[in-house]
């Protein structure tokens, strides 16, 4: 075993950097309500004393918000809050977007969610909620965020094309270099619906029908993605539960990126909803009821 120490206080120790798939951590259960209620008095108590300043805990694994109450818990802080746009409640962060300007890669972009601090070592981060893509322009995107030019992030995304709206799975590492003066960016993007594992294509009106269907049911069944960290390697995980159609039985059905390499931070545990430009002044909505951080079962 070779363990280096990084001046931004990441290590790499046993994880497998050749680890393609999400193993479920079962014997790292999320903790119970109780618990995590006890977990975040105590943190409400820490940071009105003074003790523990508000979003910069780094949480212990696992760790799991259920964005019970209404308010979001202490160790969250929103980058660029816009009250507007987004409110807590019955266990769901609905969030509003409009524009077409913010996303991890535009400064000043609103309401990303930004958990105090980053894990050590491998972990799967994940997001699960309802997306409803009115615009044909929008995503979902969860990472390590540091800033608009330092990220690391999986974005699971609807965009339009000659075809119609379809459903795409990114994966982006963004960072700064010496002596540049751009940030290099290393990226894979998947079309599901174009030879994927969803479709084999949209430019058909029987594929058309179920594309949109399953599109529709992004707001329904809702959906499931994770940034998986091995050593040094990271990947994206999209979980979607598909309607039947054709030969298909549907049900759930995983996708899963190429990975990109990065050997300094990225920054903290955030996430949200974004918009790319053409999304003008149309109106995006997403529902975010758990996120979660788990060390892998190696």
């Amino acid at each position: 075993l070779i363990t280096r120490i990084w001046g931004d206080g990441w290590s790499f120790g046993k994880g497998s950097a050749e680890a393609a798939l999400r193993a479920p951590a079962a014997s790292a259960q999320p903790p119970g309500k109780q618990e995590q209620a006890a977990v975040a008095a105590a943190d409400e108590s820490d940071v009105a004393a003074g003790n523990v300043p508000a979003g910069t805990a780094t949480p212990s694994l696992p760790f799991q918000d259920s964005f019970d109450g209404a308010a979001l818990g202490p160790q969250w802080t929103v980058i660029g809050e816009a009250p507007d746009k987004f409110v807590v409640e019955d266990g769901v962060i609905y969030q509003i977007e409009t524009g077409g300007d913010d996303d991890f890669r535009n400064e000043g972009s609103e309401n990303i969610f930004q958990l105090g601090g980053a894990p050590e070592g491998d972990f799967d981060m994940t997001l699960t909620g309802k997306l409803e893509a009115k615009t044909g322009r929008e995503g979902v995107w969860l990472g390590l965020y540091e800033a608009s030019t330092s990220f690391l992030a999986a974005n699971l995304y609807v965009y339009t094309n000659g075809c119609g709206p379809y459903l795409g799975l990114w994966i982006v590492n963004r960072q700064p270099v010496a002596n540049l003066d751009k940030p290099l960016t290393s990226e894979f993007d998947d079309n599901l619906f174009d030879k994927g594992p969803v479709l084999s294509s949209t430019c058909n009106a029987g594929n058309r029908e179920i594309a949109d269907t399953i599109l529709q049911r992004l707001n329904e069944t809702g959906f499931s993605l994770t940034l998986s960290r091995r050593g040094f390697r990271y990947f994206a995980t999209a979980e979607l539960d598909l309607p039947a159609f054709g030969d298909n039985p549907g049900g759930p059905v995983t996708a899963v990126t190429n990975k990109v390499a990065r050997t300094t931070a990225a920054g903290n545990p955030a996430f949200m909803l974004g918009q790319f430009r053409r999304a003008g002044k149309g109106e995006s909505v997403a529902q975010f009821d758990s996120f979660s951080i788990s060390a892998p079962v190696n």
